[in-house]
């Protein structure tokens, strides 16, 4: 579209063309152009050009098939006025000139005047050329689409020279020219009358001609013009074969039969009880909806009248098709069709075949039954690449598709019900270019109301769409779509889905009775303002939006991306199946239940990575559940994390590697050496989250060691299947529950108030160990924490369980703890192979075991070879196999002690010497104490003031035994 060409001035007799469509002598001819809705004047020569100089033998350079409509052009081929001694009438004064061009079309829409300033001067000039349509250039009031053309005040309205044959000039308005319509005959060029068609034109008010043939004497055919109007009911005038009328002139050789007794309007009437002897019967009035439009041309009008249509409709121009009296009252239905009927229309009982449609105001029906796929009431199934199509005030049925439109731009449904059965879809738009649905009732109980695929710029307004079993609205791969309101009631499963989508509105609309309101899916966003629900399960579902914006996303990445620094992402819920990377300081909350809101990754990378690219602080990830991912959560390898907060996830099954995978500072060969006291400005902070898949924190320090560190890492009230602490300084483990936690190289830990509860296949509850020469595990405190079931696993498995494992450790308390159940309460060692077939070698000391209760495992407490100088205080051990077994260790202080139940209540093998065991209360023991071949253990202190542990004033009066003698 160009939308103003004028004033194309050029050298005298040389260009000043306002849009000229070229071919050069030898070449190919210009096809499948549209010139389309431009103002075209006061051009030196013609306003359009479209051809070439001549025919060339093989009609290669003919131009052909291209469009010319809708255009204002006027006041054209003004170079004698402004050319000094260009003589007038001698150059090109025409609104459009076509030149060696054929099977082309002019119209509808064109306004051609003003070309007056010669006697050649014309508002179309064809030279040269055939086969070309000149159709509905005309002004018409009424239900027409919109057309607004015609061809008046020019000197010759429309002109045919020079062998151009077989042309159609019909429906267009040809008025106050000189001549409305020029042929010319064979008598100084080649005839252009054989095959010319001139019908349904209101040739109206021309000064000398309406149509002129022959004027040169040697016409060889006549000229078909029959159904026109000449401006009187009686016909043109002509003084031999119609002296009597006071019409436009025609000359002779024209046969003016059957002219029109009323002006033409492109308007015909349909009515099935209409026959042949209705007036007007085969030319403006008609029983068929398919023989009306067969009548009419483009832009034309088709009124129907009320009545039941038996026919498959096929509209292949331009037009409108109204039912006077509404849908109700007139039905067209697919009943009785033959296959080959249905093949015709593609499965269709209305196909749209043509750009420029309107159908108003139908009931229309499809019930037979076929094989093709996709099918429709009414659509353009078989006819992509149309446009401007408006289907209003109509009431849909059908036992398939309602509507299916593809291909199309520019449509319009207004005011339409609809009607399909219980696993169909109403209307399906598909690769559609600017749609507007408005005032649409979508009600009965379907699988699908709408769904757009594939199209842009469209808008749905005031639409109700009801009990829809699957989804009421689908908008997949498609753009920029306004839905504005709308109502949304008892659709089933889903409201509004919206995939692979972008710049959606959705506003002022109401959404009530559905499992999901809005669902969003993978690369989608989404505009959301002033809508309400009522009875959804899930409001919004699959969604992520930004603090006080109104945009929200299919993908959480495209909202993280988006956010600013310090923002908060909200995520609705919903499965998003992609993995996230964050590397700015920002939080990412789930808003609603934790298990429905759930980012599942793939095993190609950590479904949550955090700081992948850079140092970041302070970011929150809380109220999701994150699954998957090669890890479900990892910080980036030598990253600073500081104020990484994880709260109230779950957090499980990753395809590979941990749930949780923490590594601020991963240890290098060759690592930067950082002096100062804190790892991180504020710690990671682990809260309220429920983890299965194991907890990996891997800090090996290259920090001074030994300095003192604040808190790098808080857990709080998780719960957690197993944890393991590969160097971590200042770790702070409290009112968590877990399977098991493990450490090694690890210092400053406190692990308080935690359950330890083994839920069978786990051999450790707490376990510390060196492996392969590392540095001993330091500075823990296990207190107050509940041990509990650490048993053996199958009788044949030779494998027992230990609530508490030291193999490398020093500076340990164990204070105050819940040890029950476990095939070994508390196991020490400096040398075993683990689990994973790791040596653990290291020494132990400074252990301190004091006011645990130890109870019913097969050892309360065992110490192994060349565990030395291990503090046992004020521990209740009771009913055990052994409640204390010393085996080949020394210096040991067992002291305050109940040893209550057990069958052996202290054991002390060969090799175990120089231990101290005084003031402790045994009691029902099978066998109070054993010690096997020792000389140097001690068996009480010197007599000290200080209540002994019968409540007596001193210490060193010896041990309580019970009523059992001992051996």
């Amino acid at each position: 579209m160009i939308p103003s060409v004028h004033t194309s001035y050029a050298d005298c007799m040389l260009g000043g063309t306002g849009i000229s469509v070229w071919t050069t002598v030898g070449g190919t001819g210009n096809y499948n152009h549209l010139i389309d809705n431009n103002q075209i004047y006061n051009n030196h020569r013609q306003g359009i050009y479209l051809g070439a100089n001549n025919r060339e033998g093989d009609d290669s350079s003919i131009t052909k098939f291209n469009i010319i409509s809708n255009n204002l052009i006027y006041n054209n081929g003004i170079a004698w006025a402004i050319c000094s001694g260009f003589p007038a009438g001698s150059g090109d004064e025409f609104g459009i000139h076509l030149k060696a061009a054929d099977e082309n079309k002019v119209g509808p829409g064109n306004k051609l005047y003003n070309h007056d300033k010669w006697s050649f001067g014309s508002g179309i000039y064809l030279e040269l050329s055939q086969q070309n349509s000149i159709i509905s250039n005309m002004y018409v009031v009424g239900i027409n689409l919109s057309c607004t053309g015609g061809i008046f005040d020019n000197s010759i309205g429309i002109v045919l020279f020079d062998d151009s044959t077989d042309n159609e000039i019909v429906s267009n308005d040809l008025e106050n020219n000189e001549y409305g319509v020029r042929v010319y005959d064979g008598s100084s060029t080649t005839d252009s009358g054989p095959g010319t068609k001139i019908n349904f034109n209101n040739i109206v008010g021309n000064s000398q001609y309406g149509l002129a043939y022959g004027l040169g004497g040697v016409p060889s055919v006549i000229i078909n013009a029959t159904h026109n109007w000449w401006n009187n009911y009686t016909g043109p005038y002509n003084p031999t074969s119609n002296p009597g009328s006071n019409g436009d002139t025609v000359s002779d050789d024209v046969d003016f039969s059957d002219y029109l007794s009323y002006e033409w309007f492109n308007l015909v009437w349909v009515d099935n009880y209409y026959d042949p002897s209705t007036p007007g019967w085969g030319v403006t009035h008609f029983a068929t909806i398919n023989d009306g439009i067969n009548a009419v041309f483009d832009t034309g009008a088709v009124e129907v009248k009320p009545g039941t249509y038996e026919e498959l409709v096929i509209i292949d121009k331009p037009l409108t098709m109204k039912a006077t009296y509404g849908s109700v009252a007139t039905v067209i239905t697919d009943v009785g069709a033959t296959y080959s009927e249905m093949e015709q229309t593609d499965g269709q009982t209305v196909k749209i075949a043509c750009s420029n449609v309107v159908i108003d105001g139908f009931n229309i029906l499809r019930y037979e039954y076929t094989s093709f796929h996709p099918d429709a009431a009414i659509g353009n199934i078989g006819a992509p690449g149309i446009s401007d199509v408006t289907i209003s005030d109509c009431h849909i049925e059908s036992q398939y598709t309602c509507s299916y439109f593809s291909d199309i731009n520019d449509l319009t449904f207004d005011s339409n019900s609809f009607d399909a059965q219980p696993d169909d879809i109403i209307v399906v738009i598909d690769e559609t270019t600017g749609f507007l649905i408005n005032n649409n009732t979508l009600l009965d109980y379907n699988l699908i109301g709408i769904r757009l695929n594939n199209s842009r710029d469209g808008i749905l307004n005031n639409v109700v769409i009801n009990q829809k079993s699957y989804q009421g609205l689908i908008i997949d791969h498609s753009q920029n779509i306004s839905i504005n309101g709308s109502v949304f009631d008892y659709n089933y499963e889903t409201a509004a889905i919206i995939n692979d989508s972008s710049n959606i509105v959705i506003s002022d609309s109401f959404f009530k009775d559905c499992l999901y309101g809005i669902c969003l899916d993978k690369n989608s966003t989404v505009n959301l303002n002033d809508n309400s629900f009522s009875n959804t399960n899930y409001e919004i579902y699959g969604a992520a939006y930004l603090q006080n914006h109104d945009l929200y996303y299919g993908e959480i990445q495209d909202a993280i991306d988006d956010a600013g620094i310090g923002w908060d992402v909200f995520v609705y819920p919903g499965t998003f199946s992609e993995n996230l990377v964050i590397n700015k300081k920002i939080s990412v909350r789930g808003l609603l239940d934790v298990s429905d809101t759930i980012v599942n990754g793939n095993d190609s990378s950590p479904t949550i990575y955090i700081a992948r690219d850079n140092d970041v602080s302070d970011i929150t990830i809380e109220g999701l559940t994150i699954k998957g991912g090669n890890n479900c959560v990892k910080t980036g390898i030598y990253r600073d994390v500081s104020g990484l907060s994880i709260k109230y996830c779950i957090i499980e099954n990753p395809e590979v590697g941990d749930a949780v995978y923490i590594d601020p500072h991963h240890y290098s060969d060759v690592p930067p050496i950082r002096n100062g006291t804190d790892i991180f400005s504020d710690p990671v902070t682990l809260q309220g989250n429920m983890i299965r898949g194991g907890v990996y924190y891997q800090f090996w320090s290259h920090e001074l060691y030994g300095v003192d560190i604040n808190t790098q890492l808080y857990l709080r009230y998780n719960d957690i299947d197993v944890m393991f602490l590969n160097g971590s300084i200042s770790a702070d483990i409290e009112d968590n529950d877990f399977y098991s936690l493990g450490m090694e190289y690890a210092s400053d830990v406190l692990i308080e108030r935690n359950v330890f509860e083994n839920p069978w296949e786990e051999r450790y509850g707490i376990y510390l160990w060196s492996v392969n020469g590392t540095p001993p595990v330091k500075d823990v405190e296990i207190k107050h924490n509940t041990i509990l079931g650490y048993s053996s696993f199958a009788v044949d498995s030779g494998i027992s369980g230990q609530g508490i494992v030291l193999a490398g450790a020093m500076d340990v308390t164990i204070a105050n703890n819940e040890i029950t159940a476990n095939s070994d309460g508390i196991w020490i060692t400096e040398d075993f192979v683990n689990r994973n077939d790791d040596r653990c070698v290291g020494d132990v000391y400074d252990i301190t075991i004091s006011r645990n209760d130890i109870e019913n495992g097969q050892t309360g407490i065992k110490l192994l070879s060349n565990v030395n100088a291990t503090a046992i205080t004020g521990n209740n051990i009771q009913i055990n196999g052994k409640g204390i077994w010393v085996h080949g260790s020394n210096d040991h202080i067992v002291a305050n002690n109940s040893i209550i139940g057990n069958y052996y209540g202290i054991r002390l093998d060969d090799g175990s010497s120089d231990n101290l065991i005084y003031n402790n209360y045994f009691a029902d023991n099978f066998v109070h104490a054993f010690d096997h071949f020792s000389t140097t253990n001690r068996w009480n202190v010197t007599l000290t003031a200080g209540a002994n542990i019968m409540g007596g004033p001193y210490i060193g009066w010896g041990l309580h035994w019970g009523y059992r003698p001992a051996l």
